[in-house]
């Protein structure tokens, strides 16, 4: 997305990111000895709590108003007012923002065999939820880190990374209407 990356300097920090966790995952599933057990049109995943940070948040709105045509936003829309359980950008078993899905979703990577209704494997199977490298994560997130800056959000001192990255994060659902909303701010800083 050049055009864009010009147009919004962190858009480049989040898609390095992202291609950095890619990575990390793409690493991981060819390291394992098991079976991967998600596929296109699986929507298990969809129906768990999505954490995501500032910066994704941000990305999905952009993604949202900027790429997605009409089409997709009327379903997004659609699928906020029916109030259903599962993530609103799911749409026809698909992700509408699969391009800018969160580090929480890129990263959820489920082995062996398909979740059963209603499973969460990290409880029922938790050795068959694939662990990409955590060095990796890190790294990704350090990357991002300039955007924070920006915002005149800080690491506070002695805090870990990852501890900074936890306490940025957000319910993807309780952001839902700002996402949408191209008046709003996603997250209030």
């Amino acid at each position: 997305m050049p055009r864009y990356e010009r147009e919004h300097k962190w858009l480049s920090l989040l898609l390095d990111c992202y291609s950095v966790i890619d990575f990390s995952v793409q690493n991981a599933i060819e390291q394992s000895e098991k079976t991967i057990a998600c596929y296109k049109g699986c929507t298990s995943c969809c129906y768990h709590a999505i954490y995501l940070s500032t910066i994704e948040a941000i990305g999905i709105k952009f993604y949202f108003q900027s790429i997605l045509d009409q089409q997709y936003r009327l379903f997004i829309i659609k699928n906020l007012n029916e109030h259903k359980s599962i993530c609103i950008f799911n749409v026809e078993n698909c992700c509408a923002v699969y391009k800018m899905r969160p580090i929480t979703c890129r990263r959820y990577i489920v082995c062996s065999s398909s979740c059963k209704e209603n499973e969460d494997p990290t409880i029922t199977r938790p050795s068959d939820v694939l662990e990409p490298s955590r060095e990796l994560l890190y790294h990704a997130i350090k990357i991002t880190l300039p955007f924070y800056k920006s915002l005149n959000i800080h690491i506070q001192d002695n805090e870990h990374i990852f501890d900074f990255y936890k306490r940025s994060n957000v319910l993807l659902s309780s952001v839902y209407k700002n996402i949408i909303n191209p008046q709003q701010q996603v997250i209030q800083c």
